[in-house]
């Protein structure tokens, strides 16, 4: 199923002569616009180089260089002797995620670059590796989760074929992340445990932002702590998240913003297009305190929602657009209680429950008290 073209291939050997059987060969090769079909990924090309020295019982790669469109890597390698296939490797190199995102067919894979070097072993048919990475300007794409600025960083350990860095460290939100990852090479399966620290409510809240959930419009913010177990496989698929999170005020409040506070523990699957909301969950604001718990899905939920407003005009920009972007946007005021669960679909949920409400105002209509 694999193809290969190339042009421009140039190979020099050199015998160095030496006494006592230390003579050894001197190599060198290149090759130019190197293609490369495999039968279910796209023909990419990249371009290869490198010197070599052949001794009578050992080899050493002294450069390989390897250079994709917008990727590289810088690799030297030994093998010590040939009665054994004990190998040792050094590495450097950047991946950019739109190579990994082109020739793999993947288009759900995040853009972003990371730096990386190590060393690495191979031995008794095993590898063992280890080094340092920076992935940075990372950005995700996808509909419930839009952001760019990402960065994360850390030092990973390889063997037994799985990949471990106990110092994961992540910048994002103008909060900061610490924790550990791990990755099973044989299915790319990934599993972090993180705490966050001081991350922007109103920056998240950015990038969950989309049509079919406004919670741009309602102008919350506060910082952010949260501990939390995730799991995803390759490309983020099938990414699962579940712990706590605990919101408070922020330090500087901008203009237009309200201050928020939080207790929430929930279960949030990109499978289920959902989030469980468990434990009893507290929102609180100045004039405003929610308590909520149950699911919340893009295709169903059934949430139980107890809701107090001393002045529901804060909510006005979430109201109107929850009316729908054909509706003209309305005021709506007033003192509120209402008691219920949020029905079916986000993109066109159902609102069931009891409502009381004093000195209530919709557009130009207005009320002592409304109560049903």
């Amino acid at each position: 199923p694999l193809s290969m073209t190339a042009r421009d291939f140039d190979f020099t050997l050199r015998y160095a002569a030496a006494p006592a059987g230390a003579d050894s060969y001197l190599g060198s090769f290149t090759f130019r616009q190197v293609h490369i079909a495999e039968r279910r990924d796209l023909p990419f090309a990249f371009d290869l180089s490198g010197k070599f020295t052949l001794h009578r019982n050992s080899f050493e790669l002294d450069q390989l260089a390897c250079n994709l469109p917008h990727s590289e890597l810088n690799l030297r390698a030994e093998l010590p002797s040939f009665a054994r296939s004990d190998w040792n490797l050094r590495y450097r190199g950047l991946l950019s995620l739109e190579d990994v995102r082109t020739i793999f067919r993947a288009p759900t894979t995040p853009s972003g670059v990371a730096d990386f070097s190590g060393q690495a072993h191979y031995a008794a048919g095993q590898w063992t590796a280890s080094g340092y990475y920076d992935g940075h300007d990372i950005r995700m794409p996808y509909q419930w989760f839009h952001a760019g600025g990402l960065r994360t960083w850390g030092d990973y350990e390889v063997a037994r074929q799985k990949l471990r860095v106990s110092n994961l460290k992540v910048s994002a939100f103008d909060g900061f992340i610490d924790g550990r990852l791990e990755m099973d090479f044989q299915n790319l399966a990934f599993r972090t445990e993180t705490k966050l620290r001081g991350a922007s409510l109103a920056k998240v809240f950015v990038a969950l932002d989309n049509p079919s959930f406004p919670v741009r419009t309602l102008h919350w913010d506060g910082s952010i702590d949260a501990d939390c177990v995730n799991t995803w496989d390759r490309n983020f698929k099938h990414f699962e998240t579940k712990g706590e999170t605990r919101w408070s005020p922020p330090g500087t409040l901008a203009p237009g913003m309200i201050p928020t506070s939080a207790s929430i523990d929930y279960d949030y699957s990109t499978d289920r297009h959902a989030v469980m909301i468990q434990n009893g969950a507290v929102i609180s604001m100045p004039k405003t305190q929610l308590s909520f718990y149950g699911p919340l899905g893009a295709a169903d939920s059934a949430l139980e929602l107890k809701f107090h407003a001393d002045d529901l005009l804060e909510w006005d920009d979430f109201i109107n657009i929850l009316r729908g972007k054909d509706s003209a946007p309305v005021q709506v005021a007033g003192k509120i209680d209402w008691r219920g669960r949020i029905l079916g679909p986000l993109g066109g949920p159902t609102f069931v429950g009891r409502m009381q409400a004093s000195n209530a105002r919709y557009d130009n209509l207005s009320w002592d008290s409304i109560n049903g």
